[in-house]
């Protein structure tokens, strides 16, 4: 048998990030580490990113933003003020 893995419906992440509270700039890279988006996310607006294998995320305003991964809401990944690095992959995958 080979040791290919088939993907499957549902695999690779998906990342939804919304303004909370005040702005922030957003940077996302996909998992060629090309930047996919740069620029603020304002209160109310909100911006979907997917990839097959791994999001690179880094929020200015970490406080001003609410994450959504994979369907699963994990809230404000910090402080107003606070710049956080993030990196998100399939649900499937193990990242201890």
């Amino acid at each position: 048998s080979t040791g290919t893995v088939v993907a499957t419906k549902g695999s690779g992440v998906v990342v939804v990030i919304t303004g909370v509270n005040g702005k922030s700039w957003v940077g996302i890279q996909d998992s060629t580490g090309a930047q996919i988006f740069s620029g603020q996310i304002r209160v109310g607006s909100a911006q979907t990113f997917k990839d097959g294998q791994q999001l690179s995320v880094t929020i200015g305003n970490a406080g001003a933003v609410n994450l959504n991964v994979n369907g699963k809401d994990l809230g404000t990944p910090g402080n107003v003020g606070e710049v956080v690095h993030l990196s998100f992959g399939p649900t499937e995958s193990n990242q201890g």
